[in-house]
């Protein structure tokens, strides 16, 4: 289920924080007061703890909160006064959402008879639910969020946006990032680019930089492309969920996967960390000599061959599967998206050669994920893999090839009855590379990978259908390199 916040939703409940707060005001300029040490605006439902900075250690701070609650489906506003209270520095208060009611928390701290107060609105973890995010530089285009944030969310949680294909269904592709988001500490963000605002193919996965189809017309402002939006997302949630992390990862499929290798081309300093781009159907190739969209040669665009080069060092994932060879409906078929093959699967590889022959120590990969076709779903859970681990935080990775061996942790786990194992090296030339499976007594029951591979990143699938429920051993040797890792079957 998911729940929605709307502009008129905001408007009343800022409408009565502003009432509520301002009979308190005037006395914070005339006497010192304890005040609220600021976190995160937007926080899980359940316990938080509360600290305050007094001006004198001998006197009393009292604490108490109100809550608004607005209701989900009428948009009806109740507001309750002094729902609980506490004394000290240091206390814990029970902020909980209430049941189809988006619930907001002011919480309000005292010493001397002045007052200090911060506002909180709680989420269920866990869950879907969703925002109306209305961007700075064009209100009147608000955006629907679909989030989920992990019931461990904390400063060190990491933020991923799911791209929808042309359908819009931004709901329908989160959904299968659920599970992961919730394993591996990410809130996971899947902005929806209605039709209503965003009608055209111009506006969504052209990143609306053109007034006119495919590039004709004038440039419009950088601050009104789709691909600035997502950027500036990211430091709304940010915010507002105080995280620390100053990177973000981006997932897109189909017309999503369009959208985010035209983003990293064309916002250059977009704070990713990873990105993702599954089975899209036509590329805006980095060649200076194709006419856009289907390369960067255009009057009103200024790309450089050193700036192809330093496109080509992003972390940028190609993924395609092995299946998607069908020519649907959905497929792109102009001369333009005919130039670069005759399928997605040939297209992938096609906008790969060209970052080749731009920069041959190339950091994209080329991932291929065998027998998926064009799903969402089934290209999901390889994207997942690849991001399961991620880099530190606020080191800036985007340039940056891998380094050393490592061996990911297999996703999902425990599974039943294929599960995914990604690993990656560096290394100047080819090594030998195995990936064998074993049982708890040490035999080997499955050999994946038995041949010599270049560097870079891949991803295995096994399949442990005639296999019984138990616990299973991954090991990899690449070259000097052995690692080992624990998988679960249950069936």
């Amino acid at each position: 289920m998911s729940f929605i916040l709307n502009t008129r939703d905001f408007f009343l409940m800022k409408t009565f924080l502003a009432i509520m707060l301002i009979g308190y005001s005037w006395l914070s300029n005339t006497v010192q007061s304890a005040t609220i040490v600021r976190g995160a605006e937007y926080r899980v439902s359940g316990n938080h703890v509360f600290e305050a900075i007094p001006v004198s250690q001998s006197s009393t701070v009292r604490w108490w909160m109100h809550r608004t609650e607005i209701n989900e489906i009428t948009s009806l506003v109740n507001r309750y006064e002094r729902v609980d209270s506490a004394v000290g520095i240091s206390v814990t208060l029970p902020l909980f959402k209430k049941y189809q009611q988006h619930t907001i928390y002011t919480v309000f701290t005292e010493e001397n008879g002045v007052v200090d107060s911060v506002t909180i609105q709680v989420f269920l973890a866990n869950n879907l639910f969703r925002l109306i995010y209305e961007h700075t530089n064009n209100k009147n285009k608000p955006i629907s969020l679909f989030i989920v944030v992990p019931f461990g969310q904390s400063p060190s949680t990491h933020v991923v946006f799911i791209m929808h294909g042309i359908n819009r269904n931004a709901e329908d592709y989160i959904a299968p990032w659920r599970d992961f988001a919730i394993r591996n500490n990410f809130i996971a963000i899947a902005p929806q680019f209605s039709e209503t605002y965003y009608p055209s193919t111009r506006s969504y996965h052209l990143g609306n930089m053109f007034t006119g189809k495919d590039g004709t017309g004038s440039l419009i402002p950088e601050t009104q492309w789709t691909f600035s939006l997502v950027g500036e997302i990211f430091e709304w949630v940010r915010g507002k969920f105080a995280l620390s992390d100053s990177l973000y990862d981006i997932w897109g499929h189909s017309a999503g996967a369009q959208f985010v290798h035209r983003m990293m081309l064309f916002k250059p300093q977009a704070k990713v960390r990873r990105a993702l781009s599954a089975n899209a159907g036509s590329y805006t190739v980095p060649d200076l000599q194709i006419h856009y969209p289907y390369g960067v040669q255009h009057p009103l665009l200024s790309i450089t061959q050193n700036d192809l080069t330093r496109y080509s060092k992003k972390r940028l994932i190609i993924m395609r599967g092995t299946a998607d060879t069908l020519r649907d409906s959905a497929l792109p078929t102009d001369p333009g998206d005919e130039a670069q093959g005759r399928n997605r699967y040939e297209r992938a590889g096609y906008f790969y050669d060209k970052g080749v022959a731009i920069n041959r120590s190339i950091a994209w990969q080329l991932q291929d994920v065998p027998s998926v076709g064009h799903s969402h779903t089934g290209m999901a859970p390889a994207a997942q893999a690849l991001l399961a681990n991620v880099s530190s935080v606020g080191e800036h990775t985007a340039d940056v090839v891998p380094s050393s061996f490592f061996l990911y942790q297999n996703y999902p786990n425990p599974f039943n009855p294929s599960t995914i194992i990604t690993y990656s090296f560096s290394f100047p030339k080819a090594v030998f590379v195995t990936l064998k499976i074993f049982d708890m007594l040490g035999r080997e029951v499955a050999l994946l990978v038995n041949e010599y591979q270049q560097a870079g990143q891949y991803v295995e699938t096994f399949h442990g259908t005639s296999l019984s429920s138990g616990v299973y051993f991954y090991q990899l040797k690449a070259g000097n390199y052995v690692d080992t890792k624990k998988l679960v079957l249950i069936k």
